[in-house]
C-alpha cells in the first residue's frame, strides 16, 4: 500500500497542532495534541518538536531522535514529541521502539489519532493484524472523518479475507476523500479478487483518471486489461500501454514491471517482445524468481500465450499462473506497507 502521502498527513498534524498552540488556538481540540502549560517550557517544547518534524521529513531520523529526547526531557508528560519519535522509530524499521513510543503518547493523551493509527500500521507489519484492526479502529472512532484510517483497515481486513468487512472500509474512505486514488485501487483489489472484474476495472479506471501517473492503476489495468477471465472486458492494446507506463514509472528497474509488461506482449501474440522483455526481468529478478520466470520465456519462446481464452466463455490459462505478473499488480491487497 500507499502511505507514504498519509504518513506525512499525520506528521504535518503533529506540527499544526504545535503551531496553533504557539499562536494562541486551541492545539490539539481535534487530534488530542498535549503540550506544555508554563508558556516558557512551551516554546523550547514547541521549537524542539517543529525541527524534529523537518529532520524526520528530510530522513533524518537519528537527529530527529536527539531533538525528541530533548523535548521529552522538558515536558515527560506530554505526547507529542514521543509520537513524533515514534513516527521516526518506524521509519527506520524499528518496530519494538515506535510500538513502545506509540503506547506512551497514547497514556499521555487517550485520544492520539496518531498514536493509535501509527501504532496499527507498525502492528500490521508486523502481522499483529487483530491488534491492528483494534487501533485502527479506535482511531476511526476517535476521528470519523479520516480517510486514511478505514484506508488502512481496509487493507488489514483485506489480509484477513475479510473481502466484506474490506469493502465497507474502502467505500468509506472513498466517500471521504473521493480524489484519492489509492482508495479506488486498493476496492479495485478486493473486487478483483471477489471475481467481480467488472467493477475492479471501474475502480481502476477511476484511479487511472485521477492520476495517470499512479504506478498502482497503471499496473493493475496492464494486468487485468490482458489476463481478465472474462474476455470481453480484455483490452490488449491498452493492456501494453499500461504495463509500459508502468515500467517508466519505475525506471525500468522493477523485475515484476518488466515481467508483466512481457505478459502483455504475450497475450498481445507479439513474442519477440515478450521473450525480449522476459529477458530482462530474468536478468533483474532474484534468484529464487529465476525458475519460474524460464518456464514463462520458454513458454513464449513457443509461441504459446500464458492466459489462452476459449472461442466462447471465460478464458482459459495455459498454465497455472505464476506470480511474476500476477504478485505485481495484485501485492498491494495482501500486503502492507509502511515506509
Amino acid at each position: 500500500m500507499h502511505l507514504r502521502a498519509h504518513e506525512k498527513r499525520y506528521v504535518r498534524i503533529v506540527a499544526t497542532g504545535v503551531i496553533a498552540f504557539m499562536f494562541g488556538a486551541a492545539a490539539g481540540a481535534v487530534w488530542g495534541q498535549v503540550f506544555p502549560s508554563d508558556p516558557e517550557v512551551s516554546k523550547r517544547y514547541a521549537a524542539c518538536v517543529r525541527h524534529a518534524q523537518g529532520l524526520i521529513e528530510r530522513g533524518s531520523y537519528a537527529e530527529a531522535e536527539a531533538v525528541l529526547r530533548e523535548a521529552i526531557e522538558l515536558a515527560p508528560e506530554c505526547s507529542a514529541a514521543y509520537l513524533l519519535r515514534g513516527i521516526s522509530f518506524e521509519k527506520r524499521g524499528e518496530a519494538t521502539n515506535a510500538v513502545r513510543d506509540f503506547t506512551s503518547a497514547i497514556e499521555r493523551d487517550p485520544r492520539s489519532t496518531g498514536g493509535y493509527w501509527h501504532r496499527g500500521l507498525v502492528r500490521a507489519a508486523e502481522r499483529d493484524f487483530n491488534h491492528a484492526i483494534m487501533d485502527l479502529t479506535i482511531a476511526a472512532d476517535i476521528d470519523p472523518d479520516e480517510s486514511a484510517t478505514f484506508y488502512m483497515r481496509g487493507s488489514v481486513w483485506g489480509v484477513l479475507g475479510k473481502g466484506a468487512l474490506a469493502l465497507a472500509d474502502f467505500d468509506e474512505a472513498i466517500r471521504l476523500d473521493a480524489s484519492d486514488p489509492d482508495n479506488y485501487v486498493a476496492r479495485g483489489k478486493i473486487r478483483e479478487g471477489n471475481g467481480d472484474h467488472a467493477a475492479a476495472l471501474a475502480d481502476y479506471r477511476a484511479a487511472w483518471k485521477l492520476s495517470e501517473d499512479h504506478f498502482d492503476a497503471n499496473h493493475c489495468l496492464a494486468f487485468l486489461l490482458a489476463t481478465c477471465p472474462d474476455v470481453s472486458l480484455r483490452d490488449l492494446k491498452a493492456a501494453v500501454g499500461h504495463a509500459k507506463k508502468s515500467c517508466e514509472l519505475s525506471g525500468w528497474t522493477n523485475w515484476e514491471t518488466i515481467a508483466l509488461l512481457a505478459t502483455t506482449h504475450a497475450q498481445s501474440g507479439d513474442f519477440p517482445n515478450a521473450i525480449g522483455f522476459q529477458g530482462e526481468a530474468l536478468r533483474l529478478a532474484p534468484v529464487e524468481k529465476s525458475a519460474e520466470l524460464q518456464r514463462r520465456l520458454a513458454l513464449y519462446e513457443s509461441g504459446k500465450r500464458p492466459y489462452e481464452a476459449a472461442a466462447k466463455g471465460p478464458a482459459k490459462e495455459s498454465q497455472a499462473v505464476e506470480p511474476d505478473a500476477r504478485d505485481a499488480a495484485e501485492g498491494g491487497a495482501d500486503r502492507v506497507e509502511t515506509r
